[in-house]
């Protein structure tokens, strides 16, 4: 019961965050950056639904199969060197996409 609780007030509370920033953004800068403010938390929200999906989708099934320790250090470095470069850019696309966009805000 405690963590539904927990989970409800969450989940409302993290809503009218947004909107009280989303508000004072308005007030104090003006309408269209909080749309482009709004639609990076919008970007940046989904990229991280996209990487958890990810990880629970493809790594922990692959490391739950690997019974030796050769086949886990491949699977590790199978991952270092595809999913984790393609993860990095993306990152790096949603941080430089975000100073460029507010980089009219003073």
């Amino acid at each position: 019961m405690t963590f539904s609780l927990m989970s409800f007030c969450s989940s409302i509370l993290l809503n009218y965050v947004e909107l009280e920033i989303r508000s004072t953004l308005i007030n104090k800068i003006s309408e269209s950056d909080a749309g482009i403010w709004t639609a990076m938390v919008n970007i940046s929200r989904n990229y991280m639904v996209f990487s958890s999906a990810l990880f629970s989708m493809y790594v922990l099934p692959k490391f739950s199969g690997i019974h030796s320790q050769i086949k886990f250090r491949k699977e590790v470095i199978y991952i270092y060197k595809t999913i984790l470069p393609i993860f990095g850019v993306g990152m790096l696309m949603v941080y430089f996409f975000r100073i460029n966009c507010f980089s009219n805000i003073s």
